[in-house]
C-alpha cells in the first residue's frame, strides 16, 4: 500500500491522487418490437410501446479519474473475456 503525505514540507496540501472508481453491471437488452419508441421525441407526437426483456448476459462498465502521468483525459477501453470449458 502506498502512503502518501498529507502535507508537503512547506506545509502546503499535497494533491494526493483519488482513488475512487465507479463500477456498472448492466445486462443486455433484448428488444422485440418499438425499440425507438420510448424516446420523448417520437412518443410526444405518435405514442409508443415497446416489448423487451434483459438476459443474464451483462457488460461491465469502470469509470475512474486517470492519473496525472496520462497526456490525455479521456481512455476508452474494450475487451471481450472467453471462458472456454
Amino acid at each position: 500500500m502506498v502512503q502518501y503525505p498529507l502535507s508537503s514540507r512547506s506545509g502546503d496540501p499535497v494533491n494526493r491522487p483519488t482513488r475512487q472508481m465507479i463500477i456498472s453491471r448492466t445486462p443486455f437488452r433484448i428488444s422485440f418490437f418499438g425499440g425507438g419508441t420510448d424516446y420523448p421525441a417520437w412518443f410526444k407526437e405518435h405514442s409508443g410501446a415497446v416489448l423487451a426483456t434483459t438476459i443474464d448476459k451483462y457488460c461491465y462498465i469502470s469509470v475512474r479519474v486517470l492519473p496525472p502521468f496520462f497526456a490525455h483525459r479521456h481512455r476508452v477501453v474494450s475487451s471481450v473475456v472467453e471462458k472456454v470449458k
